[in-house]
């Protein structure tokens, strides 16, 4: 499948923005190396990179993961790096290319585990509260 030219535009645009946060000299060495790639080595990287993605290991059980929650459609894992106390990822069980994507049974599951967190977090500090 050879990528179209806006594709490849929109594949390089991706990769300069995941290296603005690397120090000016490092910046320019990556992006003259992503400005040097051929249309068939940025299709080999993206074909390689879907085939080891970590959200499709992370479903097919290759990589372990703290479950917090599963239906039919999406998975619940804890974060490895989370920016708060229970962030949690919901990743749909087969791979979505964009937003509209993605299945409904996936929000259902965010949505059971917010109110289950609301519950538990305001039992919590009830509880805290009245016996303190």
């Amino acid at each position: 499948m050879a990528l179209t030219e806006e594709q490849i535009k929109e594949l390089r645009s991706q990769l300069f923005s995941q290296i603005q946060h690397l120090p000016p000299e490092k910046k320019e060495a990556a992006q003259a190396q992503i400005n040097s790639l051929s249309p068939e080595a940025l299709e080999s990287m993206l074909k390689q990179q879907s085939e080891n993605n970590i959200f499709r290991s992370i479903v097919s059980g290759k990589i372990e993961a703290v479950k917090v929650g599963e239906n039919s459609e999406a998975i619940a894992v804890l974060d490895i790096n989370p920016i708060s106390q229970g962030h949690t990822l919901i990743i749909p069980k087969k791979p979505v290319s964009n937003q509209k994507d993605i299945p409904k049974q996936a929000f259902t599951l965010a949505e059971s585990l917010s109110s289950s967190a609301s519950c538990c977090s305001y039992s919590l500090n009830h509880f805290f509260t009245s016996n303190a």
